[in-house]
């Protein structure tokens, strides 16, 4: 069993090359644009290693010792930012992060091992929403006996509306919690309750820098209580520039400077 449990159309969907135009795609971020922005959030942060999470051991091959064994490798870092991630946590479907979870709540609790910090540019599915990208972040800095995990996602809104996502969060927490209290770890979990950011269909770009925040601050859980990280409509469009540059020097025959019309989500 394969960690994501993808078929073919799945597949096919989830492997598309980045969707990294000159524009801010109106579908939002696909999976290899996330993939890729992570990529270069791990170039830039000292000590970070990054978990592809398009590689073909972890979304399709059968082999689950060889996905493992991948994780694996990319905790041996202080630091770890992994691919997208998708969850239903209505619906109890965490398996991709639970097989992730289930090498990472060990090796961040163990004292010989350098890992202190993991995001996770989580995306979260709901039957009667957007699929929406929010940041997950997990912290152990100080004590390996304990963890700190927090999610921070851009509306934080409580209103019940089709922009709540606190249900989801919660849920999510809670699982996270119950995954490291069998390590033998005391957990705190957070959740921000002020917006990060007002535009809407910017998620993917939004959680991609909460992540970057998160990962190179020195308390991340502090970080996130103080409520600091604004992300205005200038910011989001820079970032967008900056991940479409980036993308386009790092591939430069495959590539043109297109302009994304798509409306999908």
């Amino acid at each position: 069993m394969h960690y994501f449990m993808l078929d073919q159309e799945s597949l096919d969907n989830i492997t598309r090359n980045p969707n990294l135009t000159l524009d801010i795609p109106k579908s939002g971020y696909n999976f290899r644009a996330t993939n890729y922005v992570a990529s270069k959030i791990a170039e830039q942060t000292e000590g970070c290693s990054f978990l592809d999470t398009t590689q073909y051991y972890i979304l399709a091959a059968k082999d689950c010792d060889k996905a493992d064994d991948l994780v694996l490798d990319a905790c041996m870092s202080e630091k770890l930012i992994t691919g997208e991630i998708g969850i239903t946590p209505t619906e109890n479907n965490f398996l991709a992060l639970n097989c992730i979870m289930n090498i990472t709540a060990q090796t961040l609790s163990l004292k010989d091992v350098s890992q202190r910090q993991m995001v996770v540019p989580l995306t979260i599915y709901s039957e009667d929403k957007e699929a929406h990208g929010v940041a997950l972040c997990f912290d152990s800095h100080k004590d390996r006996n304990h963890i700190n995990i927090m999610i921070l996602e851009q509306h934080a809104l409580r209103d019940g509306g089709k922009l709540d996502y606190s249900k989801e969060i919660d849920l999510t927490l809670a699982h996270l919690q119950k995954i490291f209290e069998t390590q033998g770890m005391s957990v705190s979990t957070y959740q921000n309750d002020k917006p990060i950011c007002r535009e809407k269909g910017v998620c993917g770009i939004v959680s991609a820098e909460v992540c970057k925040r998160l990962l190179q601050a020195e308390n991340p859980m502090k970080t996130a209580q103080l409520g600091t990280i604004k992300i205005s409509r200038e910011k989001v469009n820079e970032l967008h520039h900056a991940n479409f540059l980036n993308y386009q020097k790092d591939n430069p025959v495959q590539n043109m400077p297109i302009r994304d019309n798509n409306y999908s989500r």
